[in-house]
């Protein structure tokens, strides 16, 4: 027999009524930052979002098993699963994948992974069960209040960068605002599409709103993200061409009025767009400076050609979520982009081919064209659903040029909820024929909840860790060190983080505690190069930090060398894996007696980097490598060669720059040396040595004027570089 329906003061009842709360809670996330943690903007936000998740999903299957009402007809329209496949098709293809426990959990640094998609795909489910006009009336405030609130301190932040002031609690100025984002690409992309679809709910159909949508647009300008301008440009487009040919009286002349005048200002922004491109204001600027020469533009353009090449080699599984990397380190070459690491390619619809194969960006562009469609059907007889429309269309273009965070994407799924609900009956319904055992319910809720300490808690005290170890690294290393054997003790999915952060700390530092942060580095990096063998960083941070072993320890010479076989078939054009092997060899060299052996030994440290230097012909830097090495052999001949053609390669580079300054020191060559330090000065005023070596450089050349202006500047600027010059600066008169 049926059991009876929970009474409105049940339990289950009132946690039902908790729903709504629990999911309007998430759109708060974007307000959470915490400078105890690692990642302060971006793993607050993480585990906000995971413990919310696991909370709500405690409550649905409580108030569900316990027989509540939900409005299930919503689930009834086809579109609606097409959520849950594009899920599905993200796990079988991870499962596939290169490491489906990296593609669960994702990175810190990123706080995304499939677990966390889990929760937002399962936000919006809950959403399409629970929501009615009540609960979008707390959508439209709750978001008007973060957008608020985001604008404010982004504002804040403009003032403080643009009048050189500081605000408390505000982060630091600059010239693009980040707010509590911390990136101002993250800040662009989250504005942008969360002010339009803020007008598109009923509640925000006040002059207030309005208002707060605009403050969010304006801030979204003042962050000088090019693919949110355009984007925010074709959506005003898009608006005034609609109201221009489908408005009626003022509203149709205003609008073909401005519409026009976009037109006019379109049309002069390209014919002055050279001049503008040197514009303080930071918005004209970087969009009047997009071109192919564009740094940031050419790097993109790489990554997009190259990694949809790797990509093609996987079309139909892809790689797996959170291994865009893969792909692109096997393209890369510092030739051809500046930057070493990309996660990302900055496309979000060539991340979905990437990361799920074919079938994931289907999913993803059907997900997209259903929620344009229902925009579309609930807008037609009227009312403030257009908004709904352009604001898709921003997001489409925007992830053109970027990627969502976790926080839009959520966005996103909520106004697909709120369009599908619109032509869906209000109809309430319980989610069983019949209440099932309450206490079946209140188990899995509290295995839900219990789930908070692996999936947060962990993680959270990892990253705490992590912190301290970061903060305390140089002023107090016992503790930090402490802390860090704590954290990474800890085994969570921020090994990755630990790996990357402790190798770049490792080989900055230098000092009696060196040995203390080897016994600690070493072997978090080797755990990391051992579970994760598809990671180029990890093997050139495992390689790099033992290459810089301690004296006092014992060098894993053998490790260091499959780290390095390692990442140079990973991604075969890294000099870093190719000048490390060469020490490597070099110090096998140095410690032997100089004989045959010695010189074989030699011969492979040349061997190395001339194998590098064929993968690279138009490189400098290698054979400035090996132009010292030759000298230092006393192979002058040879070295002089090689000069010639790292001088003929070179482009402006500050580290090719500082080789090729060493060696023409050495050889004597003062032109050339002269040339070189010049260059290293241009690109790094403040390198007090190198203006030093210039200054006797000039001497030696008959320029004593020339040599005694530059140590006049040392002198104001940095005289600890003229420490111990005594003899030197003798010789010039001081």
């Amino acid at each position: 027999m049926p059991k009876q329906r929970p009474s409105q003061g049940s339990a289950a009842h009132r946690v039902r009524a908790a729903l709504p709360w629990g999911l309007v809670a998430l759109l708060f996330a974007p307000l959470l930052v915490s400078g105890a943690l690692y990642y302060p903007y971006v793993t607050p936000k993480t585990f906000f979002i995971e413990t919310i998740g696991l909370l709500l999903a405690a409550a649905f299957s409580f108030s569900a098993l316990s027989g509540e009402d939900f409005y299930l007809a919503r689930l009834r329209h086809p579109a609606a699963w097409i959520p849950a496949a594009l899920l599905a098709v993200e796990y079988l293809t991870s499962f596939f994948g290169a490491d489906f426990y990296r593609s669960f959990w994702g990175y810190l640094s990123r706080g995304d992974g499939l677990l966390v998609t889990t929760f937002l795909v399962g936000a919006f489910y809950l959403t399409l069960l629970v929501a009615d006009e009540r609960f979008w009336r707390y959508v439209a405030r709750s978001l008007a209040a973060v957008i608020g609130i985001l604008s404010a301190i982004g504002a804040l932040e403009w003032l403080a960068y643009v009048l050189g002031i500081a605000f408390p609690f505000v982060p630091g100025g600059a010239d693009r605002v980040g707010s509590l984002f911390g990136n101002a690409a993250y800040l662009a992309s989250y504005l942008s599409f969360a002010s339009l679809a803020l007008l598109a709910l009923p509640e925000a159909r006040t002059k207030a709103y309005r208002a707060v949508a605009a403050a969010g647009i304006v801030m979204a300008v003042l962050t000088a993200t090019r693919g949110s301008l355009l984007a925010l440009a074709a959506a005003l487009f898009a608006f005034l061409a609609y109201a221009a040919f489908a408005g009626q009286g003022t509203s149709r002349r205003a609008s073909r009025i401005a519409l026009f005048a976009l037109f006019a200002a379109a049309a002069l922004f390209f014919a002055f767009r050279t001049p503008l491109s040197h514009s303080p204001f930071e918005p004209v600027r970087r969009l009047a400076s997009i071109s192919l020469s564009d740094t940031t533009t050419a790097s993109r353009l790489f990554v997009w050609e190259h990694v949809f090449s790797e990509a093609l080699a996987h079309p139909f599984f892809g790689v797996g979520a959170s291994h865009i990397e893969t792909l692109f380190d096997r393209a890369y070459d510092p030739l051809k982009i500046g930057e070493e690491w990309f996660d990302r390619t900055h496309d979000a619809f060539l991340d979905y081919f990437a990361e799920y194969g074919i079938a994931g960006l289907g999913l993803f562009l059907a997900l997209i064209g259903a929620a344009a469609a229902f925009a579309w059907k609930a807008w037609r007889p009227g009312g403030g659903y257009g908004f709904a429309l352009v604001a898709i269309l921003a997001y489409v273009i925007q992830d053109i040029f970027f990627f969502d965070s976790p926080e839009l994407f959520l966005l996103f799924l909520l106004l697909f909820a709120f369009v599908l609900s619109s032509s869906a009956p209000l109809r309430a319904l319980r989610a069983f024929p019949s209440a099932l055992s309450v206490s079946a319910g209140a188990v899995l809720g509290v295995a839900f909840v219990v789930a908070c300490y692996p999936v947060v808690v962990r993680p959270l005290i990892a990253m705490r860790d992590l912190a301290v170890g970061y903060a305390y690294w140089t002023s107090e290393p016992a503790r930090s060190l402490a802390a860090l054997k704590s954290g990474s003790a800890l085994s969570t999915y921020a090994d990755s983080e630990y790996g990357y952060e402790l190798a770049a700390l490792y080989t900055a530092e230098n000092g009696a505690s060196l040995p203390a942060r080897y016994a600690v580095v070493e072997p978090i990096l080797a755990r990391d190069f051992a579970r994760y063998p598809y990671d180029t960083h990890a093997a050139l941070a495992l390689a790099t930090v033992v290459d810089a072993t301690p004296a006092s320890s014992a060098e894993d010479r053998a490790l260091e060398a499959s780290a390095l076989t390692r990442a140079m078939t990973l991604s075969p054009l890294r000099a870093e894996s190719y000048y490390l092997a060469a020490n490597l060899a070099l110090s096998d060299a140095a410690s032997l007696p100089p004989g045959k052996e010695r010189d074989a030994a030699l011969s492979g440290v040349i061997a190395v980097l001339k194998k590098y230097a064929s993968l690279e012909p138009a490189l400098a830097l290698p054979h400035f490598t090996l132009a010292e090495l030759y000298l230092e052999e006393g192979d002058a001949s040879s070295a002089a060669s090689e000069a010639a053609l790292g001088k003929s390669a070179y482009v402006s580079d500050l580290a090719t720059a500082h080789r090729a300054a060493a060696y023409y020191l050495a050889a004597r060559s003062w032109p050339d040396a002269q040339s070189f330090l010049g260059d290293i000065l241009r690109l790094d005023p403040a390198d007090g040595a190198s203006a030093l070596d210039l200054a006797k450089v000039r001497y030696i050349s008959g320029d004593a004027a020339g040599a005694r202006s530059i140590v006049e500047g040392l002198r104001r600027t940095d005289p600890s570089a003229l420490a111990g010059q005594d003899a030197f600066l003798h010789l010039l008169g001081y």
